[in-house]
C-alpha cells in the first residue's frame, strides 16, 4: 500500500468547495509547527494528484500524510481522517507513519 495512493482516493473523496479549502489550509503559513506552507501559485489549477505530488515533494510521505489528517480534522471531515488513519495502521508498511 502505498501513502500517496492512499491520499489520492482520500482527496476523491472532497466535494470541490471542499477541496477549494483544503488547499486554503494548506498555503496557509504556520498552520502546523515545523510544516512550511505550500504557496497558492503552486497549488491553482491543481488536481487532487498535482496536490498530492506536491505535498510528497514538499513533506515527504509520513508528514504529508500527518498534513492531510491536521486539515482534514480541522475542517471536521473526521470521518475522513479516521478512515485513511485506519487504513495506514492496516498495513504495516506504513503503520509508522500514522499519528
Amino acid at each position: 500500500m502505498d501513502i500517496a495512493s492512499e491520499l489520492i482516493s482520500t482527496l476523491e473523496e472532497l466535494e470541490k468547495k471542499e477541496l477549494k479549502r483544503f488547499k486554503f489550509y494548506l498555503s496557509q503559513k504556520n498552520l502546523l509547527e515545523g510544516f512550511p506552507h505550500i504557496p497558492k501559485s503552486q497549488l491553482e489549477e491543481k488536481d487532487r494528484t498535482d496536490i498530492v505530488e506536491k505535498m510528497v515533494e514538499t513533506y515527504g510521505k509520513q508528514r504529508a500524510l500527518e498534513m492531510t489528517l491536521h486539515i482534514l480534522r480541522k475542517m471536521t471531515l473526521n470521518d475522513l481522517a479516521e478512515t485513511l488513519e485506519a487504513t495506514c495502521r492496516q498495513s504495516k508498511d506504513i503503520s509508522v507513519y500514522c499519528v
